[in-house]
């Protein structure tokens, strides 16, 4: 599933940068080497304003306090290092490894929506250990319910397995009933 998320990520992200650039390109009579830096000038306009208005969306969500990041649907140009990593429980995450802040940051991928988890250093000895505990941290809740529903699961899986009789005089009786004693 994250792989499948990942591709409709990429896809739409190609899709919105080629796209307005191509139309452009392909409805414009304009020729000669002056002609291709207007193209390239207003393609570099269109692309501008496209990453403004991802910008925009971003700060809104950020300031309505909603959790996640929506990254521009250029990202993967300028996210150097990534790696996934799977938590039992939890599924999927993704690692993103900037060398130059010497830290690690955790996200969970969406469709649409990229949420930001946390960030763990780099100069860290156990690094797979704080992200871990950082995951434990961060999901505790949903960890507990997850407890939680296992135990009412395996409590129901004793009931159903039960034989329904309250006493061993009624199981007693049902055996010899059958019998035809």
């Amino acid at each position: 599933m994250e792989t499948i998320k990942k591709t409709i990520y990429v896809v739409l992200g190609i899709l919105a940068n080629g796209t307005l650039p191509t139309i452009i390109s392909l409805k414009t009579n304009f020729s000669g080497i002056l002609g291709t830096i207007v193209v390239v000038a207003i393609i570099a306009i269109v692309l501008a304003i496209q990453a403004g208005l991802f910008f925009l969306v971003e700060k809104m969500i950020d300031e309505g306090n909603k959790p996640g990041k929506i990254f521009p649907m250029f990202w993967f140009m300028f996210i150097p290092e990534r790696k996934k990593t799977y938590h039992s429980k939890l599924g999927w995450f993704d690692l993103y490894i900037f060398r130059s802040a010497n830290k690690i940051f955790i996200y969970k991928q969406g469709f649409f929506l990229c949420q930001e988890i946390g960030e763990v250093s780099l100069g860290s000895s156990d690094v797979p250990g704080q992200i871990k505990d950082l995951l434990d941290r961060e999901y505790s809740s949903i960890l507990k319910e997850k407890d939680n529903r296992e135990k009412q699961n395996e409590l129901i899986a004793k009931v159903m397995n039960w034989d329904g009789f309250l006493d061993k005089e009624t199981r007693r009786d049902k055996k010899i009933n059958d019998l035809g004693i």
